[in-house]
């Protein structure tokens, strides 16, 4: 864990200073554009560019965020992946026990399996992609409506928030095959097992001197 949380504050850091280089030679690169004019014209002209300037800033901060994300998200499913299948060797392992290979079964019909948190995981993961991607839809809209002219007026009353649209979470399903699917195996080692005991315990009883 320590060592994932170090490569995230590596990456991170390395992409904001990446962005603040980016910054600095934007910046250098709009001042170079003002050299020579007045006063009154470089207001105009920064009074004239300001909300592109604006909107430009905003797009290279939220594509410095993004990468960060997507590179976390990316490690953090790594790790699970590596989780996963120590959990895969440890169970195969623990399969030689029957109570051990019963209990997989059980949790695996309940739906209490492990694995139930992976699907949460990878549900949410799925959520807050499209939460995201509907967070800059609108943020663009926003964007294209201020550059035509539609502000809405400071005299008028607030619109209310349109939550219609906004994406809802939706818990992952479990269905009947998938909770038995897992299973067979389980049953059919409960079941070897039980033809071996009930095995030993007939050739015990043949074998038994009564005398």
């Amino acid at each position: 864990i320590a060592e994932i949380e170090s490569q995230k504050d590596r990456y991170s850091t390395d992409k904001w200073d990446e962005y603040r280089r980016l910054r600095s030679r934007m910046w250098e690169e709009r001042s170079a554009a003002t050299e020579g004019m007045t006063p009154d014209e470089r207001s105009a002209y920064n009074d004239q560019n300001r909300e592109a300037w604006v909107a430009e800033d905003n797009d290279s901060r939220q594509a410095v965020l993004d990468e960060i994300s997507d590179f976390e998200r990316q490690l953090n499913e790594d790790l699970r992946n590596q989780k996963a299948q120590q959990e895969r060797l440890a169970f195969n392992l623990s399969r030689v026990s029957p109570s051990s290979a019963y209990q997989l079964a059980a949790m695996n019909l309940a739906g209490t399996h492990t694995s139930l948190k992976e699907r949460y995981e990878a549900s949410m993961e799925a959520y807050r992609a499209a939460f995201s991607e509907f967070v800059n839809d609108q943020r663009n809209k926003e964007r294209l409506e201020r550059m035509r002219g539609n502000d809405r007026n400071r005299n008028q009353e607030p619109e209310r928030l349109d939550l219609s649209e906004l994406p809802r979470y939706e818990a992952p399903g479990h269905t009947f095959s998938e909770a038995v699917a897992p299973s067979i195996f389980d049953f059919g080692l409960l079941g070897i097992f039980s033809v071996v005991a009930f095995a030993g315990a007939f050739l015990s009883f043949l074998r038994y001197d009564v005398r």
